[in-house]
């Protein structure tokens, strides 16, 4: 299967924006699918749970598919996967994630919930589910003070099952953090890694580097 995974260090690091844009500039050279198979915090509009992060990626491809297979899961709880099926009184399983994700399309890109090891089943991590699904996976981290120590954490994570890693992608929420600090070449010199910046003044430049990544991977 082609296609990757993004992931993260942590719940709330732009996963799901970046992952948007990224599938914005894909969709009209590559016949793709899009999964974010579960998740939680659903908000109940008129009897029915509303996935606003499975929405904006579903958004971004051009609704080439149903929400409902976009996102599978659905839970109200703020809680992780594994909490928020059990308030619900549902079983899920890594096999369940995984059969979600599965298409007929020649590309996929799966979101994940919360950072590499975060529950996301009853019988597993997010790094259980990537790794039955056999993606590289893309790391999102904040760009800020700590970035470093996050990032080689999800790498060492990733690399400990034998996960192969497309890149990380530093997210930079604000210009200041250009100026202060500089953590993607220092990044670069503790991983082999390709390490990328974004932003939206440079999302251009961005979208060239991953597209050349994907290509090559």
């Amino acid at each position: 299967m082609k296609g990757f995974f993004i992931t993260s260090n942590n719940t709330g690091v732009g996963k799901t924006h970046i992952g948007a844009r990224i599938i914005k500039s894909l969709k009209t050279d590559i016949d793709l699918s899009v999964r974010k198979p579960v998740e939680s915090d659903c908000k109940d509009i008129n009897g029915d749970l509303f996935p606003s992060d499975a929405n904006k990626l579903y958004e971004a491809s051009g609704r080439n598919e149903n929400i409902d297979t976009v996102c599978r899961f659905k839970f109200e709880m703020c809680a992780s996967p594994r909490l928020a099926a059990k308030d619900a009184k549902t079983s899920l399983t890594i096999q369940d994630l995984f059969e979600a994700c599965q298409t007929d399309k020649e590309f996929l890109i799966v979101e994940g919930a919360g950072g590499i090891l975060s529950p996301i089943a009853e019988d597993g991590l997010n790094v259980d589910l990537i790794s039955k699904l056999g993606l590289p996976v893309i790391i999102v981290v904040n760009d800020e003070l700590g970035a470093i120590n996050q990032a080689l954490l999800t790498i060492n994570a990733a690399e400990q099952r034998r996960i192969k890693i497309m890149c990380v992608i530093l997210n930079q929420i604000t210009e200041e953090r250009e100026t202060s600090l500089n953590n993607k070449s220092e990044l670069q010199e503790f991983t082999r890694h390709p390490v990328l910046k974004y932003n939206e003044n440079g999302i251009e430049s961005f979208i060239d580097q991953l597209k050349k990544l994907i290509n090559n991977s």
